[in-house]
């Protein structure tokens, strides 16, 4: 037992390790000592940098400035997204508020087969409109007419609509207009620009519009003039424009509800 009692007795005491620590106070007479010992924690003193580096209380001061900083952008990104969001929402608003009246709604086509004209519709279509007279720059339109409900009133012919060389319509089902902007001409007029889509084909149209407003409603009319061989509309010998002509005219009559006052 000899060896290990030299061995502490050699080595650095607790006692004078807290010494040396500055962390015991052993003074007996002292106010509030009772003779026994006492521990006082040390205070921590705030450090500047030195030539040596940085010190604790430089990190304490950047963390602070990262918390703070970090703080910031949060909020600034959380209320861009809110803006975002509650922009995203009164969209849809707009867009549920107004609606198309099918029953008063209508698209028609004209084409002519030698000379002799062919009038047509289709029966199926819809629209999402955002229309505000006072907000043209973010007024949208959205229409889309389903390629299989066309009709020229002919068994015979409304058989050869929906096939590959006309309107293909088990690949394209559907035809879309989509607007990009919306010019006030007065009295009630207006162009829409945008691209119409037929046949998997893509244009850039400008469609005249007129607006007539009676009691809840809203009526758009308008005649757009196409070429029916640049959305590919009649192909292979029905490309032949001595038996049927190029130029197809589009007429509309939309109801809507919700519009604001013109």
């Amino acid at each position: 037992m000899s060896r290990p009692l030299s061995r502490f007795a050699s080595s650095p005491s607790l006692a004078s390790l807290r010494d040396a620590g500055g962390g015991r106070t052993d003074r007996p007479g002292k106010a509030g000592s009772t003779g026994a010992m006492a521990y006082r924690p040390r205070q921590f003193q705030p450090q500047r940098a030195t030539g040596d580096g940085p010190r604790i209380a430089d990190d304490g001061f950047h963390f602070l400035f990262f918390e703070r900083s970090f703080r910031m952008n949060l909020s600034t990104t959380l209320s861009r997204f809110l803006l975002g969001a509650a922009l995203t929402l009164s969209a849809q608003a707009v867009f549920a508020q107004q609606q198309l009246v099918p029953a008063q709604s209508e698209v028609q086509f004209t084409a002519r087969q030698m000379g002799v004209p062919l009038d047509g519709h289709f029966k199926k279509f819809s629209a999402q409109v955002a229309f505000d007279p006072a907000k043209l720059a973010t007024s949208k339109i959205a229409f889309t007419v389903d390629t299989g409900s066309a009709t020229l009133g002919s068994r015979e012919t409304d058989a050869e609509l929906p096939k590959p060389a006309w309107f293909n319509v088990p690949k394209f089902p559907q035809a879309q207009f989509e607007s990009s902007t919306i010019k006030a001409l007065g009295g009630g007029k207006f162009e829409v620009a945008g691209k119409l889509t037929i046949k998997g084909t893509t244009q850039n149209v400008v469609v005249p519009v007129t607006l007539t407003q009676s009691g809840p409603n809203t009526t758009a009319t308008g005649t757009l003039p196409i070429k029916r061989l640049a959305f590919k509309i009649g192909e292979n010998e029905w490309a032949d424009t001595s038996m049927v002509a190029d130029d197809v005219t589009v007429k509309f009559k939309l109801a809507l509800t919700g519009v604001g006052k013109l």
